[in-house]
Protein backbone atom coordinates (compact mmCIF):
# COMPACT_ATOMS: atom_id res chain seq x y z
CA UNK A 1 0.00 0.00 0.00
CA UNK A 2 3.12 1.95 0.27
CA UNK A 3 3.11 2.89 -3.33
CA UNK A 4 -0.33 3.82 -3.77
CA UNK A 5 -0.58 5.92 -0.70
CA UNK A 6 3.03 7.63 -2.38
CA UNK A 7 1.25 7.90 -5.71
CA UNK A 8 -1.99 9.54 -4.74
CA UNK A 9 0.44 12.41 -2.57
CA UNK A 10 2.36 12.90 -6.21
CA UNK A 11 -0.27 13.14 -8.30
CA UNK A 12 -2.24 15.53 -5.66
CA UNK A 13 0.81 17.77 -5.61
CA UNK A 14 0.25 18.10 -9.17
CA UNK A 15 2.91 15.62 -10.62
CA UNK A 16 1.94 14.29 -13.50
CA UNK A 17 1.22 10.32 -13.73
CA UNK A 18 3.92 10.02 -16.29
CA UNK A 19 6.25 11.61 -13.50
CA UNK A 20 4.70 10.02 -10.29
CA UNK A 21 5.33 6.42 -12.18
CA UNK A 22 9.09 7.38 -12.54
CA UNK A 23 9.17 8.36 -9.11
CA UNK A 24 7.83 5.51 -7.37
CA UNK A 25 9.32 2.59 -10.50
CA UNK A 26 6.24 1.32 -11.16
CA UNK A 27 4.50 1.71 -15.18
CA UNK A 28 2.29 4.66 -15.83
CA UNK A 29 -0.75 2.49 -16.73
CA UNK A 30 -0.74 0.97 -13.05
CA UNK A 31 -0.09 4.80 -11.93
CA UNK A 32 -3.30 5.42 -13.65
CA UNK A 33 -5.64 2.36 -12.61
CA UNK A 34 -4.64 3.39 -8.79
CA UNK A 35 -5.78 7.01 -9.48
CA UNK A 36 -9.03 6.23 -11.46
CA UNK A 37 -9.61 3.58 -8.38
CA UNK A 38 -9.25 6.15 -5.95
CA UNK A 39 -10.90 9.00 -7.80
CA UNK A 40 -14.43 5.75 -8.27
CA UNK A 41 -14.10 4.78 -4.45
CA UNK A 42 -14.22 8.88 -3.74
CA UNK A 43 -10.79 8.66 -2.11
CA UNK A 44 -8.18 11.60 -2.39
CA UNK A 45 -5.08 13.11 -0.91
CA UNK A 46 -4.90 13.63 2.04
CA UNK A 47 -6.42 9.93 2.83
CA UNK A 48 -8.89 9.50 5.75
CA UNK A 49 -7.27 9.75 8.99
CA UNK A 50 -7.29 6.37 10.07
CA UNK A 51 -7.49 4.54 7.12
CA UNK A 52 -5.40 1.92 7.46
CA UNK A 53 -3.67 -0.38 4.73
CA UNK A 54 -5.88 -2.98 4.54
CA UNK A 55 -9.12 -0.78 4.54
CA UNK A 56 -7.88 0.89 1.25
CA UNK A 57 -6.96 -2.13 -0.20
CA UNK A 58 -10.48 -2.95 0.09
CA UNK A 59 -11.60 0.46 -1.52
CA UNK A 60 -9.32 0.51 -3.99
CA UNK A 61 -10.06 -3.22 -4.86
CA UNK A 62 -13.34 -4.55 -4.05
CA UNK A 63 -14.56 -8.13 -4.49
CA UNK A 64 -15.72 -8.52 -7.94
CA UNK A 65 -19.75 -8.35 -8.02
CA UNK A 66 -21.21 -12.21 -9.29
CA UNK A 67 -23.80 -11.04 -12.20
CA UNK A 68 -27.25 -11.16 -12.10
CA UNK A 69 -27.17 -11.37 -7.92
CA UNK A 70 -26.05 -8.06 -7.18
CA UNK A 71 -26.07 -8.11 -3.40
CA UNK A 72 -23.61 -11.46 -3.59
CA UNK A 73 -19.60 -11.11 -4.07
CA UNK A 74 -17.60 -14.27 -4.94
CA UNK A 75 -15.11 -15.38 -1.92
CA UNK A 76 -11.48 -16.64 -2.65
CA UNK A 77 -12.69 -19.76 -1.12
CA UNK A 78 -15.68 -20.17 -2.99
CA UNK A 79 -13.76 -20.00 -6.43
CA UNK A 80 -10.82 -22.49 -4.81
CA UNK A 81 -13.94 -24.98 -4.31
CA UNK A 82 -15.48 -24.32 -7.42
CA UNK A 83 -11.97 -25.39 -8.99
CA UNK A 84 -11.53 -28.34 -6.34
CA UNK A 85 -15.10 -29.89 -8.08
CA UNK A 86 -14.64 -29.55 -11.11
CA UNK A 87 -10.85 -31.28 -10.79
CA UNK A 88 -12.20 -33.62 -8.67
CA UNK A 89 -14.56 -35.26 -12.63
CA UNK A 90 -11.52 -34.97 -14.23
CA UNK A 91 -8.70 -37.36 -14.51
CA UNK A 92 -5.42 -36.94 -14.12
CA UNK A 93 -4.82 -36.65 -17.94
CA UNK A 94 -8.18 -34.17 -18.14
CA UNK A 95 -10.57 -37.16 -19.08
CA UNK A 96 -13.89 -37.57 -17.21
CA UNK A 97 -13.10 -39.44 -14.35
CA UNK A 98 -14.14 -43.00 -14.57
CA UNK A 99 -14.61 -43.33 -10.76
CA UNK A 100 -18.17 -42.74 -10.32
CA UNK A 101 -20.95 -43.88 -12.74
CA UNK A 102 -22.82 -41.50 -15.33
CA UNK A 103 -25.53 -42.01 -12.88
CA UNK A 104 -24.10 -40.01 -10.31
CA UNK A 105 -24.01 -37.13 -12.35
CA UNK A 106 -21.69 -34.29 -13.08
CA UNK A 107 -19.47 -33.04 -9.90
CA UNK A 108 -20.93 -30.01 -7.68
CA UNK A 109 -19.53 -26.88 -9.46
CA UNK A 110 -21.10 -24.52 -7.19
CA UNK A 111 -19.58 -22.29 -4.46
CA UNK A 112 -20.49 -20.63 -1.71
CA UNK A 113 -21.07 -16.86 -1.87
CA UNK A 114 -20.55 -14.33 0.84
CA UNK A 115 -22.87 -11.44 1.46
CA UNK A 116 -21.60 -8.20 0.13
CA UNK A 117 -21.42 -6.52 3.51
CA UNK A 118 -18.85 -9.45 4.96
CA UNK A 119 -15.43 -8.23 4.90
Amino acid sequence: MRKINEVLRLTAQGMSQRQASQSVGLATSTVSDYVERARRAGLSWPLPEGLDGGQLEARLFPAPVVPGNDDRRCSLAGVATLISNLMAGLGSDGAQSQHGSRSDGPPDLTFPLRSGNDS
